[in-house]
């Protein structure tokens, strides 16, 4: 199966729910350079892995992206869905 490259939301700048257990920070940065999930969250400040992005959540901000462009604020995701 072919996977679509969402190489383009590399480094986009989320807000997660709760806080990385490292260093305490909100925002966390997504990362495509994964290979067993669709992409994984790292902590925007210190890099610590703060999850992972289903494929639904990442076809999700990569259609708003791909229609309104990069938003200049962090995109919210919330348990269950992306805000």
């Amino acid at each position: 199966m072919t996977q679509l490259c969402h190489c383009f939301l590399a480094g986009v700048i989320v807000r997660s729910p709760g806080r990385c257990h490292r260093c305490g920070a909100e925002l966390a940065t997504i990362d495509v350079e994964v290979e067993l999930h669709a992409a994984a969250l790292r902590c925007s400040a210190c890099f610590a892995l703060r999850g992972w992005l289903s494929h639904t959540t990442l076809a999700s901000i990569s259609g708003v992206i791909r229609k309104f462009g990069t938003p200049e604020s962090p995109i919210i995701i919330r348990r269950g869905g992306v805000r």
